[in-house]
């Protein structure tokens, strides 16, 4: 009967090991976060034999007990894989913190001269914890559960059964009843090794499925957008062009001739910030340092021609030492951050307003960028939606265009550089932008 139970213990043993080669190989091939968490998981089981081994000899049942509880490790592993595909939030520090109450209870117990079992009991129920929460996600998310899902519960419920017959029958001097308690605790890892491959599995392709289906989204958000760009603001464009054109065909007044440029500047504008948008969309950002008073200067005097033919000036001050740098892409940094917001600026701002450009350092040394304007500015409805994507436009005081997703692309822009935008804004009184790099 002894040498059954030493080869139940080392077929387990081996077989653990086996696991966590196999998933550590699988792991270092896919390079997924479940493969990881799954070799973590073998680790744990064949640490947790190599401490417990030792002391099944031990004369002191209070550290086999405590020894016992570290099994809440792998079942806090299994639990957060099988909850987290039923895309559920896990926190590990519920199961430490009923772990450590446990085990004081336990201890308290045992120095009260509670028996084995009866201190055990509290131990077996912290360790069991992760298992039931999971069975408590399954039967919430029933209707989600796969057939593996089900299968795993059956795995669950039988592993809770094992657990308590294990805990309870390991100091027995019975070697029938010790033979039954190695035998069904070993048997838990045989059906772990024989499930988990398959829900594993499935649980790769869910969240690669789940990530082709954001990228997919995406995509048709960006076709959206386009379509709402062409469809909308620069076939509105192209009715002024033509409508002016066919003034100057009729009447020879050269005159028309101006606005007509100007909205093909204007279109042309249009169609360079959504290329330079869309080309660098899913690109790797070629950040650089950049110097900040050189790009934001030459930002501004790009649009000098806009501003001039508005009648709007554009004043732009410094409070920065002297080269100070910043991580960016200069392309962007000028077309699609500053340029977008100073286009914004000049097209709501009335003739003989001037807009203020302002750079500084926060109290935390970061730069802000001010860009402020006293234009119409928005209404609260208009600011609570003004970083939404809709690709809806509004047009200026003299009927500019726009495409509606300046702010919203700055906004993410700035957030993928690491900084940030806000924005204030009263109707009649203007807009002021603050960014921070």
């Amino acid at each position: 009967m002894e040498q059954a139970i030493k080869l139940s213990f080392v077929t387990t043993f081996a077989l653990s090991l086996l696991n966590l080669i196999i998933y550590f190989v699988l792991k270092r091939i896919w390079k997924k976060e479940l493969l990881e968490t799954m070799t973590l998981y073998w680790f744990s089981v064949v640490i947790l034999f190599l401490i417990q081994t030792p002391l099944q000899s031990s004369v002191d049942n209070l550290i086999i007990a405590l020894a016992f509880s570290l099994n809440v490790v792998p079942a806090a592993i299994i639990a957060k894989i099988y909850q987290n595909s039923f895309d559920e939030k896990f926190n590990y520090t519920k199961y430490l913190l009923a772990q450590i109450a446990v085990m004081l209870t336990a201890i308290i117990m045992k120095n009260n001269g509670f028996s084995f079992t009866q201190f055990c009991i509290p131990i077996v129920v912290g360790v069991l914890y992760p298992v039931i929460d999971s069975i408590r996600a399954y039967i919430k998310n029933f209707q989600k559960a796969t057939p593996i899902h089900g299968i795993l519960i059956f795995v669950f419920i039988y592993s809770i059964v094992t657990t308590f017959n294990f805990a309870f029958n390991r100091l027995s001097t019975d070697p029938t009843v010790i033979w039954w308690g190695w035998v069904t605790g070993s048997f838990t890892y045989i059906l772990f090794s024989s499930f988990l491959p398959f829900f594993v599995l499935q649980e790769i392709f869910r969240v690669e499925e789940k990530k082709l289906t954001g990228i997919i989204e995406n995509k048709t958000k960006d076709l959206t957008t386009l379509n709402s760009i062409l469809s909308h603001d620069i076939s509105n464009a192209l009715q002024v062009i033509d409508l002016s054109v066919m003034r100057v065909i009729k009447t020879e007044e050269m005159r028309h001739l101006t606005k007509t440029k100007n909205k093909i500047n204007e279109t042309l504008a249009l169609l360079r910030f959504v290329r330079t948008y869309f080309k660098n969309k899913d690109r790797p950002v070629p950040i650089t340092q950049i110097h900040f008073e050189n790009a934001l200067i030459q930002s501004a005097d790009s649009l000098k021609e806009m501003a001039d033919e508005k009648n709007v000036s554009i004043k732009v001050t410094s409070e920065l030492p002297p080269g100070v740098e910043v991580l960016f892409d200069e392309n962007l940094f000028k077309t699609c951050i500053v340029g977008n917001i100073l286009k914004n600026a000049i097209k709501f701002s009335h003739s003989g307003e001037t807009i203020e450009v302002k750079a500084m350092k926060d109290n935390s040394n970061r730069i802000l960028l001010r860009i402020k304007d006293s234009g119409v500015g928005m209404s609260e409805d208009q600011l609570a939606s003004v970083f939404t994507k809709e690709g809806k436009s509004t047009f200026g005081t003299r009927g500019e265009i726009g495409t509606g997703l300046g702010l919203p692309i700055v906004k993410e822009l700035m957030e993928d550089h690491g900084g940030n935008i806000a924005i204030s804004s009263e109707v009649n009184k203007g807009t002021e932008v603050i960014l921070t790099f």
